[in-house]
């Protein structure tokens, strides 16, 4: 099929003739080539390959726990939801130490348990109310940011 431009997609199954071709460069003996430099190239591939090699920047996803909660967690939970009781399948040891994003659900819960005053159960040491405020309302608060 020579002497035929087939126009694949676009323009399906319409050819079109071809007359000639056009030349786009021509290099002589006399042509003076361009080519560009290292030093006007480096900057940029010095750019490319930081912007590649660095993590990503993502200011609101990681949310470690603040020292509030740990306070709270360490003083009236961890006797009880540490690594190795977990009551009530909560290993509140080991959320505390990991990142609020991963465990959300597992915060929500705790949120909920302590608006509800359920914990620390009843005859055991509580905190008093401004604390259960402040450590809910922050938790409350850095769920939201997720």
């Amino acid at each position: 099929m020579s002497g035929f431009v087939l126009f694949p997609r676009a323009f399906k199954s319409i050819i079109f003739p071809v007359k000639s071709q056009i030349p786009i460069a021509r290099l002589g003996a006399g042509t003076i080539r361009r080519e560009i430099s290292v030093p006007s190239w480096l900057p940029f591939l010095l750019v490319a390959c930081n912007s590649i090699a660095a993590p990503p920047q993502s200011p609101g996803l990681s949310f470690p726990v603040a020292s509030p909660v740990n306070s709270l967690v360490s003083k009236y939970c961890i006797t009880c939801h540490d690594s190795e009781m977990k009551k009530g399948g909560v290993d509140l040891d080991r959320l505390r130490q990991e990142d609020m994003v991963e465990n959300a659900e597992e915060w929500e819960r705790v949120v909920r348990k302590l608006r509800a005053r359920q914990m620390p159960p009843v005859g055991k040491e509580r905190p008093d109310e401004r604390t259960y405020d402040q450590v809910t309302t922050r938790l409350a608060a850095s769920l939201d940011q997720v």
